[in-house]
């Protein structure tokens, strides 16, 4: 006999009032709805923020749904439980359900999972977090008996058998790939409609849209008189010349021929001015005043030859002394001391003969420049001494300056001019597509502006040259998807289409798959599919193929196995794509928004050799970890295309 019983059996026997028989009642079944409650709520305020972090505050709640907390106020402690469990060579992920196939959070459930290929230990498991799931990973390939042990209240479902396969192979296999109608492609893809993907709020433009345009700014490029730096206005004066023995001479006011030989410039004026002069006496060197002109050039003096020096006369020897007379003899005197020689003359020089005068030399001329007496500083000239065709101000046309708008090619760069003429600099929105233009203005070549198309953006024939030519680089074409119900694969429509279109007009191409791979094998038969459609349409990929990981937004068999994959068996299911088309010789990607990159998959065992393609519709990304793309928007807008089409960057730099 359960409480409430007792408690009516008690009532009757008191015969209490059938209005405070209903208040006992109530209380009891306030009380045993508390204790359920109680239960409920077991888990930690951090256990519940971990939960709601992990899931997006979304998917899991901490707590018993309604109706399983009414049977435990209301019914017998009968509840049935049931266990679902999803293998991969990853991991064996097992959910707690009720009769509802829903997964039961909040009640810490513990299982037991046996080996059957070997005789080991089993291994016993709990559900400490509470979130209705438990995974055990690293599992050896082969079957596992896993057993709920019993619960007080609840009743226990038989052991369930799962097999973990045998490690699939990464390499490219025979598919079968489909041609859908319309209405089964409609009813089979999951991403029927292209839903927002990439999250967060909607991109606006920060610059308005203005069409190119180049228009002279008033005031420039008009004649204007050229002036020195002390404003003083330049002349240009042409003279009259007249050609004399290969030279030209000014003309002097009466029509007569002047001294001034001239050379001209080539709009006539005076280039050099010069008078044959006597050297270093007036001119500009002794700042004298202007030469009298004169009527014929004179030759240039000739240099008298200098007389030839009259011959010495050759010496004559000189006479001999003749003797002198000898005294006759005297009485011998007594000897005396004989007196010495008086010592000979010297002989004296000749004298020189005076030189006879030299005429004095005449003064020596030469041409000497006096442009500086016949033009003033500013090119006028100084007076009316020699005839000039014309005397005018010196003009010149000032350089052409330009207000340009929109899109500009200057100098080999790139530009985008606003209304008002000014360049624009920084990240910026235009017609739905980012740029990221330097301080200076000018357009990054880092990044490349990109779009992705699938059947659904061809509501008429896209104009691949106009894409071509609004600056866009490359296209990412869709070229097929998992069914949702069926799980078959089906090529896109307008696969060979686009990109044949995309690649004849010059534009670089990549392809995605939209997956639903719910296994490795699966995984390996999309990415075997997408190297067999690219082989067939026979264009080569500048950029990867790309696994498109996103929600489904319809239902089905294989969309419900795809939803139910751990983040542990995504990771494995894209690792096993995307080595499957590397080993096929191409380049591998992987697209995903923010949310599903930072919870649904660990970008982190993916490796640098696969490249990430982010999804989030926003102005400036806060994700933090690596990409090599960005979508930006799903909204954007280029020549060609009719409709909203999906906008990327690309930082590969191909």
């Amino acid at each position: 006999m359960n409480k409430i019983e007792k408690v009516f059996s008690s009532i009757s026997r008191k015969k209490v009032s059938p209005i405070i028989s209903a208040i006992l009642c109530l209380v009891m079944v306030f009380g045993l709805s508390a204790s359920a409650l109680s239960l409920s709520y077991s888990v930690s305020a951090a256990k519940t923020e971990a939960l709601i972090e992990q899931t997006g505050g979304s998917e899991v709640k901490d707590y018993i749904p309604i109706s399983t907390m009414m049977k435990l106020s209301y019914e017998e402690p009968d509840i049935p439980l049931f266990l679902d469990a999803a293998p991969s060579t990853a991991e064996i992920t097992i959910s707690l359900k009720d009769a509802d196939d829903v997964v039961l959070a909040g009640i810490p459930y513990v299982v037991t999972i046996q080996f059957l290929d070997e005789e080991e230990d089993p291994i016993v498991l709990t559900d400490e977090d509470c979130d209705g799931v438990i995974r055990y990973e690293g599992p050896k390939p082969g079957s596992y008996s896993i057993t709920l042990e019993k619960m007080e209240g609840f009743t226990s479902p038989e052991p369930i058998t799962v097999t973990v396969e045998k490690p699939v192979e990464h390499k490219a296999v025979k598919v079968e790939v489909k041609k859908a109608s319309a209405a089964e492609m409609k009813q089979e893809d999951a991403n029927y409609g292209q839903g927002n993907k990439g999250g967060g709020s909607a991109v606006t433009d920060t610059v308005e849209y203005v069409e190119p345009s180049k228009t002279v700014v008033p005031g420039t490029g008009e004649e204007k008189e050229v002036k020195d730096e002390n404003g003083n206005t330049l002349y240009i004066s042409i003279p009259e010349t007249i050609d004399y023995e290969g030279a030209k001479y000014l003309v002097n006011a009466d029509g007569s021929r002047s001294g001034i030989r001239v050379t001209l410039n080539a709009d006539g004026t005076i280039a050099t001015a010069e008078s044959y002069e006597v050297l270093n006496i007036g001119g500009d060197e002794e700042g004298g005043d202007e030469p009298t002109p004169v009527t014929e050039p004179q030759p240039e003096p000739q240099p008298e030859p200098e007389p030839e020096p009259e011959p010495e006369p050759e010496p004559q020897p000189e006479p001999e002394p003749e003797p002198e007379p000898q005294p006759e003899p005297e009485p011998e005197p007594e000897p005396q001391p004989e007196p010495e020689p008086e010592p000979e003359p010297e002989p004296q020089p000749e004298p020189e003969p005076e030189p006879e005068p030299q005429p004095e030399p005449e003064p020596e001329k030469g041409w000497v420049d006096v442009k500086s007496r016949i033009l003033d500083p500013y090119g006028a000239p100084k007076d009316s001494t020699y005839k000039f065709k014309s005397v005018e101000p010196k003009k010149e046309k000032t350089p052409e300056e330009y207000k340009y708008t929109g899109w500009q090619n200057l100098d080999g760069k790139t530009y985008y001019f606003d209304k008002d003429g000014n360049k624009v600099t920084g990240t910026q929105i235009i017609q739905g597509s980012q740029y990221v233009f330097s301080s200076e203005g000018v357009l990054s070549t880092a990044t490349t502006k990109g779009i992705d198309v699938s059947q659904w953006n061809c509501y008429s024939t896209i104009d691949w040259n106009a894409v071509k030519n609004s600056g866009v680089s490359f296209v990412i074409v869709r070229c097929g998807i998992r069914g949702s119900t069926l799980g078959g694969i089906y090529q896109d429509d307008m696969f060979i289409s686009n990109i044949r279109g995309a690649k004849a007009a010059g534009l670089k191409v990549g392809v995605y798959f939209f997956t639903l791979a719910a296994t490795e094998q699966q995984a390996v038969e999309e990415a075997s599919a997408c190297v067999q459609m690219c082989q067939r349409a026979g264009v080569s990929l500048d950029y990867p193929i790309f696994m498109d990981l996103e929600d489904p937004v319809s239902s089905g068999d294989q969309a419900a196995a795809f939803k139910s994959l751990s983040a542990a068996q995504r990771t494995t299911i894209v690792k096993a794509f995307c080595e499957t088309v590397r080993n096929s010789g191409y380049r591998a990607g992987l697209y995903a928004s923010k949310y599903w990159l930072s919870a649904k998959v660990n970008t982190g065992a993916l490796g640098s050799s696969t490249v990430i393609w982010l999804a989030h519709y926003t102005s400036q990304t806060d994700y933090g970890g690596r990409y090599e793309m960005w979508q930006y928007t799903g909204s954007g807008s280029v020549p060609g295309i009719r409709g909203a089409v999906d906008m990327n960057i690309s930082y590969l730099g191909y």
